[in-house]
């Protein structure tokens, strides 16, 4: 179970905690915090969840070769926003 589950609910939308919201234009499928669940206090819960497996310093660092910085939540470690790299000729 994700850590920001409190308790169990019958969300038909639910995946272990979580509600698929579509597809980011350069995360992928991204799922957010189910709202039956107890939300993040410091993002509100507003912070998406790439549905790839991939670990927090590898997606950084090869959104960064592709001209984008993330910002996590640190928190709940959910990514908060998705910038272009400024002065990247991309």
């Amino acid at each position: 179970m994700s850590p920001l589950t409190a308790r169990r609910h019958d969300c038909p939308m639910c995946i272990d905690g979580f509600q698929p919201v579509g597809i980011h234009p350069v995360l992928g499928p991204v799922l957010v915090a189910c709202e039956f669940t107890r939300m993040c206090t410091a993002c509100g819960g507003c912070s998406w969840f790439p549905t790839d497996r991939t670990a927090l310093t590898l997606r950084a660092n090869r959104l960064a070769a592709s001209g984008y910085a993330i910002t996590y939540c640190l928190a709940c470690l959910g990514i908060s926003d998705v910038l272009p790299i400024k002065g990247d000729p991309r």
